[in-house]
C-alpha cells in the first residue's frame, strides 16, 4: 500500500483517488482495446516496468491502425547521438479510465535495412536513468493546448511491452512490438495529437472512454 501512495504523490495527484492508478493499470492490460485475456498477465499487472528481454517474434492479436506516424529525418538521432533511422511507428489507440487517466496504444518496427537493432529506449526522455532509458518514456501527448508527458512512478516510467509477459529491449529488423503508457488525461478531451520522437506529430487520435 505504501508504493501505492508514493506513486500517487510522484505523480502529483494527491487528490485523486487510487482507484484512479489501478484503473490505470487494468487498462494497460485489460482487453479493453486489444481484447486478448494474455494482456492481463506479467510485470504490468503487478504495476512494475518490466525487465530486458531476449528479442523475438511476438505472437499476439492484430491490432488495430488508427494512424501511421511520419519518420522525421532532421531528427533521427537521439541525445546520446543514437540513430533511430529505420523506425517505423503505428497509432493503435488510446483509451480513458474515466478518472483522469488515459492509455496510449502504440507499435515500434524496425524497417531498417542493416542488421542493427532498435529498442524502446532509443526513444526514451532524455536525462532518465536506470530502467527507464530502456523504455520509450520521451512519447508525450497534446491536447486541449496542452503538453503532457508520460508519467512515472520515481524513475519508473509507466509504459510497457504489450503483452507484458513479452519483453523485448530491443527490435530486430524486420520486427515489431506493440507498446503502451499512461498519461493524465481530462475528462473533456475527445482527441490527441501523439508526439513520437523521431516521428512528425500524429493529430486526431481519438480517445476511447
Amino acid at each position: 500500500m505504501r508504493a501505492v501512495r508514493t506513486m500517487k504523490a510522484s505523480i502529483h495527484m494527491s487528490r485523486r483517488p487510487m482507484a484512479a492508478l489501478l484503473a490505470a493499470l487494468i487498462l494497460l492490460t485489460g482487453p479493453a482495446l486489444h481484447a486478448s485475456p494474455a494482456l492481463a498477465e506479467g510485470p504490468a499487472a503487478q504495476g512494475r516496468a518490466p525487465s530486458p528481454g531476449p528479442a523475438g517474434p511476438t505472437a499476439g492479436p492484430t491490432l488495430p491502425v488508427l494512424a501511421q506516424a511520419k519518420f522525421n529525418p532532421a531528427d533521427a538521432k537521439n541525445s546520446n547521438g543514437s540513430d533511430r533511422t529505420g523506425a517505423a511507428a503505428k497509432i493503435n489507440g488510446f483509451k480513458a479510465d474515466g478518472q483522469g487517466l488515459g492509455v496510449l496504444y502504440w507499435t515500434l518496427r524496425n524497417e531498417s535495412d542493416t542488421s542493427e537493432s532498435l529498442g524502446p529506449g532509443k526513444f526514451a526522455a532524455a536525462g532518465r536513468w536506470g530502467e527507464s532509458v530502456i523504455q520509450p518514456s520521451g512519447v508525450r501527448i497534446v491536447y486541449e493546448g496542452q503538453r503532457h508527458a508520460t508519467l512515472f512512478h520515481e524513475n519508473w516510467c509507466l509504459c510497457y511491452r504489450t503483452p507484458p509477459g513479452i519483453d523485448y529491449s530491443s527490435i530486430a529488423q524486420g520486427e515489431e512490438i506493440p507498446l503502451s503508457q499512461v498519461f493524465l488525461i481530462s475528462p473533456t478531451a475527445t482527441h490527441v495529437t501523439v508526439e513520437i520522437p523521431a516521428f512528425h506529430p500524429v493529430p486526431d487520435i481519438p480517445v476511447q472512454r
